[in-house]
């Protein structure tokens, strides 16, 4: 991910995507998201979903999705 990341945004998808600290962070919810601004496509979303309610957490789906164009809509005109 930090490949995919302009380098203003590659310390918080850095913190985003760590294993180690994603049980705690999952541990109310089910879904957690961070946006990005990423090389390629402008505006991302980066997901993880809980995939079940096993305990310890076992499994989730991570996705990234473009929001470009929702992101560009909210950008102040300058």
């Amino acid at each position: 991910m930090v490949n995919l990341a302009c380098p203003e945004s590659v310390e918080t998808i850095k913190n985003f995507t760590i294993l180690s600290t994603l049980q705690e962070r999952l541990k109310d919810t089910n879904v957690i998201s961070e946006i990005f601004h990423g090389k390629i496509h402008g505006w991302s979303k980066a997901i993880f979903v809980r995939i079940g309610n096993e305990k310890p957490l076992r499994r989730v789906l991570y996705l990234v999705e473009n929001v470009n164009a929702q992101m560009t809509k909210l950008e102040p005109v300058r």
